[in-house]
């Protein structure tokens, strides 16, 4: 683990297919801070390292909501 990471997890709420996998990742990753993302499409979870306090789950959000695309917080955990 990296010291000073964090992982946010979010749910989608919209269903995406496994091809806009890599879509939902870069969307989290143009967010300043966000290190890293993998989405689940079977889950439709997204977890996210990020630096820790850096961010919030409703960063990210809002950036998912400028594109359409609707979520809700998950939890955020500590590294």
């Amino acid at each position: 683990m990296m010291e000073g990471m964090e992982t946010i997890e979010i749910e989608v709420k919209d269903y995406m297919s496994p091809e806009c996998t890599c879509k939902i990742e870069e969307i989290a990753k143009s967010v300043a801070h966000v290190m890293d993302a993998s989405f689940n499409p079977v889950t439709n979870l997204l977890t996210v390292k990020a630096h820790s306090g850096m961010v919030k789950s409703k960063d990210i959000i809002k950036r998912f909501k400028e594109c359409g695309i609707a979520c809700r917080e998950g939890r955020t955990l500590n590294e």
